[in-house]
């Protein structure tokens, strides 16, 4: 792990750092439980399964510009895990926060297990099969995106069946119920085989304001809500093409 914070009253501040891990299961910044605000900060993680930023155990981090970068199979670049945890990325200094995954299931940001995330002013992209750009799973869970741009290029992964989704709300199980998702203003595009703009299952809840949701690919859709999900769409410019 490139930073770590464990525990409650744990805290940590940093500006204009640059951290890199490389190796399987690698963390360029982990937080349990404490506090980290980070700013100007530049974080890359390389090989299988790594993680950009890790929150978990109701820790609180907050990313204020720079960069986040994985690569690598799985390899996640904002992870928030459990309930109380939370995570905020913003743009500064007039500037976007940038977040790049490459990789086959390998998403740019993932709430999950009733955490919380909230992106301000940022561009997140990912490349290779199945990866999602945002992703919130399980009820609980949170995400909410402002002015935010993202995209996703890449097909089916084979072994999951999952598609590479601009935006995706669910749950981790058929018997579960995914999460809460709010969008302001964001524009998402998904390039890809079966590629999804905007999913919401499984009942998860979905409401976005303005912004653009865009797919190019065969059998790709813009729109998709199943199982029971709650949509709600207001000003939204959707296309599709392939």
């Amino acid at each position: 792990r490139g930073l770590d914070v464990q525990g409650t009253g744990a805290r940590l501040t940093g500006d204009a750092l640059t951290i890199a891990t490389a190796g399987a299961n690698a963390q360029g910044v982990y937080n349990a439980g404490g506090a980290i605000l980070l700013s100007r900060t530049t974080v890359a993680t390389t090989d299988d399964y790594g993680f950009g930023v890790h929150a978990a155990s109701g820790g609180s981090t907050a990313f204020n510009g720079g960069a986040i970068t994985t690569a690598g199979a799985g390899a996640t670049g904002v992870l928030a895990t459990d309930a109380g945890t939370s995570v905020n990325v913003a743009g500064a200094s007039g500037a976007a926060a940038t977040i790049k995954t490459s990789g086959s299931l390998a998403p740019g940001v993932l709430a999950q297990n009733g955490a919380a995330v909230s992106l301000i002013g940022v561009q997140a992209s990912t490349t290779g099969a199945g990866a999602w750009g945002l992703a919130v799973v399980d009820q609980g869970s949170s995400l909410t995106a402002t002015d935010v741009t993202v995209s996703t290029q890449g097909g089916v992964e084979p072994q999951s069946g999952r598609s590479a989704d601009a935006i995706h709300n669910s749950a981790t199980d058929v018997n579960g119920r995914g999460g809460t998702l709010t969008l302001t203003n964001v524009k998402a595009s998904a390039t890809g085989e079966e590629a999804v703009g905007l999913f919401t299952g499984i009942a998860g809840v979905t409401n976005a304001s303005g912004g653009a949701v865009t797919t190019t690919g065969s059998k790709a859709t813009a729109v998709l809500a199943s199982s029971g999900a709650s949509m709600t769409l207001t000003g939204t410019q959707i296309s599709a093409a392939g």
